[in-house]
């Protein structure tokens, strides 16, 4: 006769070493839960915004005034006159008659007809040949024709006038070759004596000019000065100033600039020129005006 089975449960507890020794089995319908993975740390501390440069400070405002410390004199033109007719069979032999007053002894005269060169002419001698004013192997036409005398210093600048109404350093004749026609009415006229070099350094710029027929401008008028960028065309700085011969810009930034000179009783009446200033030497390379 064969033994009987034991109970299963003393089977169970023995193999877990009691009910209370055994581990819970998982539900057949609950799966396995994985471990809650640690989340990433996050920085409190967010990137600083990058904050954009500031502005370039405006170059500073130029100044236009007249020259320190001049250098005086005056020269006075005799012949030709005012609407003098010379007649072209003249005109090979005429001769132009001046004289030079309060002039310092290092100055020396120049003196341009119309658009030709201007001709260095001696100031010790009282008249030259009119001819000696053109360039050799041009004849002078028939027509109207300005002369303009002026003394130079020894810095080749224009010397300056004694007092608001004493005689100039310049002078200027309106005159005929030939026929002459009506003569019409001179309105005051701008004139440069000697543009500026095209390329200069940074300081002061002399501006040398003279206004012919000034008398006939009403009192207290002045000059107005644009200054142009050459590049762009715009527009920087409009300076004013009273009519002082000549006059001095200063604090013009480097760049390409084109300038241009005015009377403000006659716009119409006036002069313009380019200059490029560069930086004193050690210094930054000029920025586009």
């Amino acid at each position: 006769m064969s033994r009987a089975p034991g109970p299963p449960l003393l089977l169970l507890g023995g193999l877990c070493g009691g009910l209370l020794g055994c581990a819970p089995l998982p539900h057949p319908l609950e799966p396995e839960r994985p471990a809650p993975s640690a989340s990433p740390a996050v920085s409190a501390a967010s990137p600083s915004p990058v904050e954009p440069a500031p502005p370039s400070p405006p170059s500073p405002r130029p100044q236009l005034s007249g020259r320190s410390a001049p250098t005086e004199g005056a020269v006075e033109l005799k012949f030709p006159v005012a609407e003098q007719r010379i007649s072209a069979s003249r005109v090979n032999k005429y001769l132009v008659r001046y004289e030079l007053r309060s002039a310092p002894p290092d100055a020396r005269l120049v003196g341009w007809l119309d658009e030709h060169p201007a001709v260095a002419l001696p100031s010790g001698a009282a008249q030259v040949p009119l001819l000696s004013l053109v360039p050799p192997g041009v004849s002078l036409a028939d027509g109207a024709h300005r002369l303009v005398l002026a003394l130079l210093g020894p810095d080749e600048r224009l010397l300056t006038r004694r007092g608001v109404s004493g005689r100039a350093p310049f002078a200027t004749v309106h005159f005929w070759v030939g026929a002459r026609d009506a003569p019409a009415p001179r309105a005051p006229e701008l004139l440069l004596v000697r543009p500026a070099s095209p390329r200069v350094v940074e300081g002061t710029l002399p501006i040398d000019f003279v206004v012919a027929w000034q008398h006939q401008l009403p009192p207290d008028q002045g000059l107005t000065l644009r200054i142009v960028a050459a590049e762009s065309g715009e527009e920087r700085w409009t300076l004013r100033h009273p009519i002082v011969e000549p006059v001095v810009l200063q604090g013009l930034p480097s760049g390409a600039w084109r300038l241009e000179l005015s009377l403000d009783a006659r716009p119409s009446a006036r002069v313009s020129w380019e200059v490029t200033v560069v930086p004193r030497e050690g210094a930054a390379e000029p920025a586009a005006p």
